[in-house]
């Protein structure tokens, strides 16, 4: 046995033993493990602004004693002014101008009219009537000839003329009178032709006129206010030479 007859034997019987061997399954990859999130943090109150920084006191104005009592009152007055609309009502009369007309002449005029007529005019028509006229054909006859030869008889066509009758329509123009009316215009005096001018009457009518009036009531209201603890400090002087301050 030959080396290459031996290799043949030994696959064959490697075949034979692993033919319905399967391949191992491949195994799924690990999964990683998660990471915890951080339990959810509990909501914020909701806080109010904080308050603005109070600003120091201005120049010239003393602070405020801090004092208990109350401090003292002043009567004062509040000026306050109403007004009021009054409706007043009067009679009066207004421009009512019109427009009439007015005849001022009359001039002669003129009128159409229509007279009818009889007129006789000559109409033509065409009267129809119907004329017997005769032609010559021609047509074929069947006649009967002996031979000569033979004696025997035989039917031949023969031409000939035959005259015919036919009924045609003559047309012929004809003049008949006939009668028409006709209109014919004739100008007639008529009647006048009056003549107006309008006139512009300067009238008046009643109306109501309406007017208001006004009326102020001013009011004086007392109250008690309590009295400032501080002095208003003098406006500083403009001049360069300070001549307010020597009451110049």
């Amino acid at each position: 046995m030959s080396a290459r007859a031996a290799l043949m034997l030994l696959f064959l019987f490697a075949a034979a033993c692993f033919g319905d061997a399967q391949p191992p399954k491949e195994s799924p990859p690990p999964i990683p493990p998660q990471e915890k999130l951080p339990p959810p943090s509990p909501p914020k109150e909701l806080l109010p602004p904080p308050l603005p920084e109070m600003l120091p006191p201005a120049e010239g104005v003393p602070h405020a004693p801090d004092c208990p009592c109350p401090p003292p009152m002043r009567e004062k007055v509040a000026c306050l002014t109403q007004g009021l609309l009054v409706p007043k009502e009067r009679a009066i009369t207004v421009p009512d101008w019109k427009l009439r007309d007015v005849e001022v002449g009359r001039l002669p005029d003129l009128k159409l009219d229509f007279v009818e007529q009889k007129h006789v005019v000559t109409e033509t028509k065409l009267e129809v009537r119907e004329v017997e006229q005769q032609v010559v054909c021609r047509e074929s006859k069947p006649v009967q000839v002996t031979d000569p030869c033979t004696g025997h008889c035989r039917t031949e066509w023969v031409p000939c003329e035959v005259v015919k009758t036919v009924k045609v329509k003559v047309y012929e123009p004809v003049c008949i009178p006939q009668e028409v009316i006709v209109r014919v215009p004739v100008v007639k005096p008529g009647p006048d032709r009056i003549v107006k001018r309008v006139i512009l009457d300067e009238a008046t009518a009643p109306a109501i006129e309406r007017t208001f009036d006004a009326i102020i009531n001013p009011h004086k209201i007392p109250f008690l206010a309590p009295e400032p603890d501080f002095q208003v400090p003098p406006l500083p002087c403009a001049c360069p030479k300070g001549c307010c301050t020597k009451g110049h």
